[in-house]
């Protein structure tokens, strides 16, 4: 029996290769990049593959340059959720303190792990911003909850572990400590 996911035309199964290779060279080209190999990896955030748009942010993130970083921002609104995530990363890393108001606005976005994305590059950049809605999503029950916990751990400097253990003494440090750091 044929596998039902398996792309059955070759213009289907082409364009896939052709996207996975995109994403291959903008990984590639993050050792060495040069303007003309930039505005190429540029354009691969609009691409239809998410894996390359994905490449594509931690290639220019690796670059660095200042005048890529609106390009990464936009990618703040990308409909998929590990695109998202890895535009907040890169903005962190890269310390874009122009783009914190775009991610003050990621911190309402409905993803748990893209909230916990934007709190984590806020704090890279000194502001500890994300900490109550971290602190939310660390008493919720969730999927999400050992990466709450690990960007709480980066906002307080805690090393609270990502085990039911760890969950209960952060939860109690949150109570504790709610008047002085939260709203």
């Amino acid at each position: 029996m044929r596998n039902p996911n398996y792309p059955t035309s070759r213009k289907t199964f082409g364009y896939r290769s052709q996207s996975l290779t995109a994403a291959a060279a903008a990984g590639s080209l993050g050792k060495k990049l040069s303007t003309n190999d930039a505005a190429s990896v540029i354009r691969l955030l609009k691409s239809a593959d998410p894996q390359a748009r994905e490449k594509a942010i931690q290639t220019l993130a690796k670059y660095g340059q200042k005048e890529i970083i609106p390009h990464i921002a936009r990618c703040l609104r990308d409909p998929d959720i590990k695109i998202r995530v890895e535009a907040c990363r890169a903005l962190g890393d890269m310390r874009a303190h122009n783009c914190k108001s775009k991610l003050y606005d990621a911190l309402q976005d409905k993803d748990p792990y893209v909230v916990c994305a934007a709190a984590g590059a806020l704090s890279r950049m000194g502001d500890k911003q994300g900490l109550e809605p971290i602190a939310k999503l660390v008493i919720k029950n969730g999927t999400y909850r050992s990466e709450a916990i690990r960007t709480l751990n980066l906002l307080t400097g805690q090393d609270f572990r990502a085990n039911e253990h760890g969950i209960k003494e952060a939860i109690r440090w949150i109570k504790f400590n709610k008047s002085r750091f939260f709203k």
